[in-house]
């Protein structure tokens, strides 16, 4: 969500709103929320932000500047563990029946 825009929250849920009319489970699917450019603004508007859409979604936001690269470790760093947790996931999903696993 780019942080000069004039409504965070309406943005968020525009996009929430593409997803699910989008269908094909991809608003069931593990997300996380981004508001990018937070360079453009200063610290007390990004807190506001971010306050309002953790209000709203119940989700943790992260912000960052990809022209400046701030926060952008700690959003690589989410992802990974998200790619993790999602491969065990599956892994463990995908294990075959078998009566002596029971």
């Amino acid at each position: 969500i780019d942080a000069t825009t004039k409504n965070p929250v309406n943005a968020f849920k525009a996009v929430k709103k593409e997803l699910r009319e989008y269908g094909h489970g991809l608003i069931n699917k593990k997300q996380i929320i981004i508001i990018n450019k937070v360079d453009l603004i200063n610290k007390n508007e990004l807190n506001k932000i971010i306050q309002n859409i953790e209000k709203y979604s119940n989700m943790t936001v992260y912000s960052c500047s990809a022209l400046e690269k701030i926060g952008l470790d700690s959003i690589i760093n989410n992802l990974y563990n998200l790619v993790i947790e999602n491969k065990k996931f599956n892994k463990d999903k995908e294990k075959k029946w078998l009566p002596e696993n029971q």
